[in-house]
């Protein structure tokens, strides 16, 4: 007697499932400086500076150039 054989259907490659990361919305800083400044009496010199940064939300503020060096060596004379 002649066995019977069972077909299996063929194998499905699974897709990976990719987290779906949330749009982030970018932080906007802006600094404003003013500085007013009398130089000689009766004179007035007012300057305004801007600054504006644009950065992913989780990223960390950079550090301005003179914090991130190291402190100047002492000279000796």
């Amino acid at each position: 007697m002649a066995k019977a054989k069972l077909k299996r259907g063929a194998k499905k490659a699974r897709k990976r499932v990719r987290a779906v990361k949330p749009p982030t919305t970018p932080v906007v800083e802006t600094v404003l400086v003013d500085v007013i400044e009398e130089p000689v009496p009766g004179v007035t010199v007012v300057t305004e500076f801007e600054a504006t940064e644009v950065r992913e939300a989780g990223a960390a503020p950079e550090q301005p150039e003179e914090s991130r060096s190291a402190p100047p060596e002492s000279e000796e004379p």
